[in-house]
């Protein structure tokens, strides 16, 4: 039997693929032994001590532990008693080496206090308090146990029920009165011992001042806030293996809720400034952990000082200071992270009080430190900019948030700051680390967030001697991204001296920035270039240059210099120069032929290649050729003749071809974007004729919720555009959609069950139904509603209407919005007529107040709010076309039909029938449904 087990054990925990049928019947085995009477407590507890295996014994512990649900009353004190007895026993003639299996010892210990301490077993602490004499593994059993009471029953890591909260307090509250004054002895006694010398286990004591971290927190202070503690913290700052967990205990204190001159008084009492000051710089490898538990001290005590900026709090922060931002300019990043908390609320309070005696002058030793720490570090990736790098950069801008605190308390010190900083990187750029150049110009971005109007003069006088420089020549890709950044954001330097814009535009096209020999600078640079001429287009400077600024980028999309992406901002800024005050129209034609011309011989040359139906490049060549196209004219004026014009044409070519490309997705989303782009800036003239052939051809091509929801978008934008003008178009089109969306949407429904979570089928259907919806809403809204009753659409009316009203009821919060604000606008539209009243009547007003008194749906306070605003609309219109007597006795017969009492049912359609104003409307349905709802 007993190898047998032993074995069994050992299959258990097999997890090679060889053993998986031999662990299954292992499992099996031992679960048989488990449910066996035969096999009770005793059993697990003999093979746990006498089996050599580490697996084994982990194994009957945790079998043990399982016992204990099942285990009774009576049973429960000698198995009790034979856990001391263990301890007291094996554990000190044979200690287990494995630190599991103590922890998974003291968690079975800790299972069993939860069960009887204090009723049933009062004696579980002092049964191993007063056995501490056997020796050091019987104190390290008890630390283990008092570290598990903590997990158990106090740490606020893990959620507990409210029954596990109110277990805990009662554990604590006994542990109070019964053992903690006898625990904190036992605590300082070792740590004593181990300050004399007479304990050698550093390990040990480790574990003890982690353990009084943990329970200062619900504690008597009295007992750790002490002299005979507090001077052992102190004596261990001297001790390399222990410090960090001393420094951790004086932290938990800091932390320790209490009143604010209890808590001036304790930090005064801790004597910091002196304690700290006699550290010395914690810089070598190993003092970093105790260099980071120092700063959270210091934060610690900052943070508690400035809950409440009393005189004595400032004096206490004013002694700190010198050592906060000793460690704040801490080489290593996690050190000064730790003070960032504790200077902003120090900054935070500056702002709002009269800046004391102590701290007169800190702010520019605050800006020195906050600029160290942001600058480049030496190990940073600028080629693979990875985790380290994105965290670093997460880290600086808390930097900066902090450094942009100290601007805003003190203006004119933090400007002279930034501005020495700048004329230094001016007159040594090409001899100072690249690190103090982009810091030098980071700082002068960062000090003008958030922008002001006007630009100071000071800062205005440093950007123009940014631009006069040769900074931006220096070969540091970081240097010309900021450089870029900088001026994109002073941009207001240009238009105020609009005699520094063609240096300025000159440094966006040249080696410094489109034609840089880094990807990710000229990827900025084609990006803030399309900023700076947007808000620069009226300027007459930028339009005297416009002409050689269009011929300068032509040749960077003609020679290839750029990718296709910014070739696609270049190619939007040509565009807008194009069409601004700097060409008259009939150049403006010209000038954007010349610019598409190569886009469109490109299109028909590819559309002719026999290639195209299956090679891939050929189709990227198509649809970047379509995609470059609608960028040049992204940003161009509506209604332009030039644009007009243009468009048309490129329209002419695509129309009778578009049916004939390739199905694939890439090619569709470039499309569509050129028709988004033609609708938006296209006359109706030319772009109206061409969509009917277009649009077909499109939505054949829509194969999936996102390619069919991209063409509804164009749809909409088109019925928004052209109103009525589309009729004939969207007529036939509509029922194409339809069938499309029930072909993509399939049999699934687009709503989950209550009380079941969607899954991914249903949450597709769903933003499909709610496009459609969203499809007719534009349609009614835009005088296209005679489509939905059209000779070719009324057969599917009523289905239609029927799917609006059902997700008004049983669609998400959004979905139910715009059905309800689609039904809204159709009883606009079509109320006071017979066909549509009794519509009206018997199926949307019922619909409507479904929506936001149903039982079955429980909907939060936002969410009812939004449909109250959707349904009070629909009430309101419903007022204006059947009204004030229809309205009141229908109310009155469709509410009780809800639940609704009939006596509130009545006085609620009476109020709600005669109000003529919407926002009138809108509240009482707001309090009519807060009286059901309560």
């Amino acid at each position: 039997m007993a190898d047998m087990f032993e074995q069994a054990v050992a299959a258990s925990f097999d997890q090679t693929p060889a053993g998986a049928e031999m662990r299954r019947q292992a499992e099996q085995w031992l679960a048989q032994i488990m449910a066996s009477p035969e096999h009770d407590w005793r059993f697990f507890l003999q093979r746990f001590d006498s089996s050599p295996t580490p697996q084994v014994k982990f194994w009957c512990i945790h079998a043990l532990t399982e016992r204990l649900a099942t285990m009774g009353v009576d049973e429960r004190p000698p198995f009790q008693q034979a856990l001391v007895e263990w301890l007291a026993g094996p554990c000190i003639q044979r200690p287990m080496a494995e630190v599991y299996l103590r922890n998974k010892f003291a968690a079975l210990y800790v299972a069993m206090i939860r069960l009887d301490y204090p009723t049933r077993w009062p004696s579980a602490f002092t049964e191993l308090i007063t056995r501490l004499q056997l020796g050091v593994p019987m104190v390290d059993m008890l630390l283990r146990v008092l570290d598990c009471v903590d997990t158990e029953f106090v740490s606020t890591d893990i959620d507990r029920s409210r029954e596990e909260a109110e277990r805990g307090m009662e554990v604590k509250d006994a542990m109070r009165q019964d053992c903690i004054s006898q625990i904190v002895d036992v605590w300082h006694q070792l740590l004593q011992g181990y300050h004399t010398k007479q304990l050698d286990q550093p390990a040990l004591v480790n574990d003890c001042l982690q353990l009084i971290e943990k329970y200062i927190v619900w504690v008597d202070i009295s007992y750790i806030f002490h002299e005979r503690f507090v001077s052992l913290f102190y004596a261990f700052f001297g001790d390399e293996v222990v410090r960090t967990s001393a420094a951790a205990c004086i932290h938990a204190l800091l932390h320790k809720g209490m009143d604010h001159s209890q808590k001036c008084s304790l930090i005064q009492t801790l004597q910091l400034p002196q304690i700290i000051g006699r550290l010395g710089k914690l810089e070598r490898e190993v003092d970093i952990d105790f260099a980071i538990e120092i700063g959270r001290v210091l934060n610690g005590a900052t943070s508690a000082l400035m809950e409440s900026s009393s005189p004595e709090a400032w004096e206490l922060v004013g002694g700190l200071m010198p050592f906060t931002l000793q460690y704040l300019a801490h080489d290593d990043d996690d050190v000064s992270t730790q003070l960032l908390q504790g200077v902003n609320l120090i900054l935070d309070n500056l702002r709002q009080s009269t800046t004391p005696q102590s701290l007169q002058g800190q702010e520019v030793l605050m800006l020195k430190a906050l600029a160290t720490k942001a600058q480049y570090a030496p190990d940073y990736n600028f080629e693979a900019e990875e985790e380290f790098e994105k965290e670093w950069q997460d880290y600086r801008k808390m930097l900066m948030k902090t450094f942009s605190k100290v601007v805003r308390y003190s203006p004119e010190r933090a400007a002279q700051f930034v501005m020495d900083s700048v004329e230094t990187a001016i007159q040594h750029w090409n001899t100072m680390p690249f690190a103090q150049v982009e810091l030098a110009l980071h700082l002068l971005y960062v000090i003008g967030d958030p922008p002001q109007q006007p630009l100071p003069r000071w800062l205005v006088g440093a950007v123009v001697a940014l631009i006069k420089s040769n900074v931006s020549k220096h070969p540091h890709k970081s240097v010309a991204l900021v450089y870029h950044d900088l001026i994109e954001r002073y941009m207001q330097v240009g238009v105020e001296c609009p005699e520094h814009i063609p240096a300025i535009i000159t440094a966006f096209l040249d080696e410094r920035g489109l034609r840089h020999k880094t990807p990710q600078v000229r990827g900025r640079s084609a990006y803030l270039l399309k900023r700076v001429v947007k808000r620069m287009r009226g300027v007459p400077m930028l339009m005297q240059h416009a002409g050689a600024l269009i011929q300068h980028m032509g040749q960077l999309c003609a020679d290839g210099t750029v990718c296709h992406q910014d070739r696609l901002q270049v190619l939007e800024v040509m565009g807008v120069l194009i069409c601004s005050e700097a060409f008259p129209e009939p150049q403006q034609a010209e000038q954007l032929a010349a610019v598409v011309a190569p886009m469109v011989h490109q299109i028909e040359r590819l559309q002719q290649d026999p290639q195209l139906a299956n090679d891939l490049y050929t189709q990227q060549q198509l649809g970047c050729a379509i995609e470059a196209i609608g960028s040049c004219f992204k940003s161009c004026p509506r209604k332009s003749p030039a644009t007009e014009r243009i468009f048309g044409d490129v329209l002419q070519l695509l129309a009778p071809s578009l049916q004939h490309w390739p199905p694939v997705p890439d090619l569709l989303t470039k499309a569509l974007f050129f028709l988004h782009r033609a609708v938006e800036n296209g006359g109706s003239e030319r772009v109206i004729p061409s969509l009917g052939a277009l649009l077909p051809g499109l939505l054949q091509r829509a194969s999936t919720k996102d390619e069919i929801m991209k063409v509804m978008l164009l749809v909409n934008q088109i019925a928004m555009r052209y109103g009525a003008g589309v009729f004939e178009i969207l007529n036939q089109l509509f029922m194409r959609i339809i069938n499309q969306i029930q072909l993509v949407m399939g049999a699934v429904s687009p709503s989950a069950s209550p009380g079941e979570l969607a899954s991914d089928e249903q949450r597709d259907a769903a933003e499909l139904q709610k496009a459609y919806i969203d499809l007719v809403q534009c349609l009614v809204a835009n005088q296209l509603s005679d489509v939905l009753v059209s000779d070719l659409n009324k057969g599917c009316f009523e289905n239609i209407l029927h799917s609006i009203m059902e997700c008004s009821c049983m669609g998400s919060v959004d979905a139910q919005k715009s059905s309800l604000a689609t039904l809204r606008l159709l009883i606009e539209r079509w109320g006071g007529t017979q066909l549509f009243d009794p519509i009206v009547r018997t199926q949307i007003i019922p619909v409507a107040y479904r929506s936001i008194l149903s039982p079955v749906r429980k909907l939060n306070a936002g969410e009812l709010h939004i449909l109250v605003i959707a349904v009070a609309g629909l009430q309101f219109e419903c007022n204006k076309k059947l009204g004030t007597a229809a309205v009141a006795q229908l109310l009155g017969e469709v509410l009780p039909q809800l639940g609704v009492p009939g006596h509130v049912a009545v006085a609620f359609a009476q109020q709600v029938a005669v109000l003529v104003a919407e926002a009138e409307v809108r509240v009482c349905v707001k309090q009519f449904v807060t009286q059901i709802k309560s």
